[in-house]
């Protein structure tokens, strides 16, 4: 390809020179006649001037018609830029750094309404809520984004402690049951204390879904129930998430525990007092010893039982901070002192807890001495 433009350049060359050495010999004369003026030249100058005219035309047409364009196209690509960079803030965090990005790539046409929805949310995450509302509010007439915008909105109103944000996000969901909404949804009932009415969003959101994406769900599925136990607000609303909970998954410590607890909080120790035992002799655990010593009445005859099956399991499984401290409670509660000093001490001496300094706490304070009781919560605490 080299070779045949030279070929091409020497070939081109030749009538060049042929042209050259003419006019070089006789340059030849011109004369223009415009409008009652005659110019007399040379036809070496008026090839000049005739190709700096070409020149300066074609500079006229660059200035007017394609400097603009080429400077629209500048302006397009380092707003693609800023839009595709704010993209990457907003994915790792930088909040207003991609608020300042995605409101100046606003400008561009192509992505107009989606960098301005995602200035919008960037603004709400770094806290300039009215900001994120003038752009939702720019971005509210385009139809593919009415929902996002509301969900957006939603969530603004809930972190300024609105909780109309709330209601929003509930009306949506009964009119138009997206994942988007169906998700914020389930997350803002979660963080609100509201996990039990938040299961019932969740298995929409799990129909909604496709079968991947339910699978997905199944970690927040296992939180809701355990933050819906720790919740209930009486025995039957807690009997209630018991029964959505699988035989498989009422054996975990985790669990069975905040069951438990919940229901000797609201009074129902009765009911969780023969799954403890059970669970217990079939594999101790912390976490359940440590809701076993929460059981009330142990002053009753059934106390004394507790204490044996406590006892058996010292024998059976060897000491452990959680089983030496519900021993030592039960022994503070049945009256004998000295013997839960011991095992508070000894206890505390394995591994200082906050769980045993609580108890030591509780047994200074029984004892009378409620200075020694105050140092034990503050260690605790």
């Amino acid at each position: 390809m080299n070779a045949l433009k030279w070929l091409f350049g020497l070939i081109l060359l030749i009538p060049m020179s042929y042209l050259g050495f003419a006019l070089a010999r006789d340059p030849g004369r011109v004369s223009l006649h415009v409008w009652g003026w005659q110019v007399d030249t040379t036809l070496v100058l008026a090839l000049i001037l005739l190709a700096l005219a070409i020149c300066l035309i074609y500079l006229m047409i660059w200035l007017l018609w394609k400097l603009p364009r080429w400077l629209i196209r500048r302006r397009e690509t380092k707003l693609r830029g800023e839009f595709q960079d704010g993209l990457i803030d907003l994915i790792n965090g930088r909040f207003a750094r991609a608020k300042k990005k995605l409101a100046a790539a606003r400008s561009l046409s192509s992505q107009q309404s989606l960098a301005t929805l995602a200035a919008s949310y960037a603004a709400m995450q770094s806290g300039d809520y009215a900001a994120a509302e003038e752009y939702a509010r720019a971005t509210s007439a385009e139809p593919g984004l009415q929902q996002a915008v509301q969900v957006l909105r939603a969530k603004t109103k809930l972190r300024q402690q609105d909780n109309t944000g709330l209601d929003d996000l509930i009306t949506l969901a009964q009119s138009e049951p997206s994942i988007l909404v169906l998700q914020t949804l389930t997350h803002a009932l979660k963080e609100r204390g509201r996990a039990q009415e938040a299961l019932g969003y969740l298995s929409q959101l799990a129909a909604a879904s496709k079968t991947a994406d339910s699978a997905m769900l199944a970690p927040e599925w296992a939180s809701l129930l355990r933050d819906s136990l720790s919740q209930a607000a009486t025995l039957e609303a807690l009997a209630e998430v018991w029964a959505q909970i699988g035989t498989r998954e009422r054996a975990l410590p985790d669990v069975l525990s905040r069951y438990a607890n919940r229901a000797i909080a609201l009074g129902g120790h009765e009911i969780v007092e023969p799954l403890l035992r059970e669970a217990l002799q079939k594999q101790p655990s912390e976490l359940l010893w440590e809701s076993f010593a929460a059981l009330p009445n142990a002053e009753l005859p059934i106390g004394a039982e507790r204490l044996q099956l406590v006892e058996k399991s010292l024998a059976k499984h060897g000491e452990s901070v959680g089983l030496l401290l519900t021993l030592a409670r039960l022994c503070r509660q049945r009256g004998l002192s000295q013997k839960a000093k011991q095992l508070i001490d000894h206890a505390q001496a394995l591994y200082p807890s906050q769980r045993g300094f609580v108890e030591l706490g509780e047994w200074s304070r029984t004892e009378g001495d409620l200075a020694a009781a105050g140092d034990a919560y503050r260690a605790a605490l």
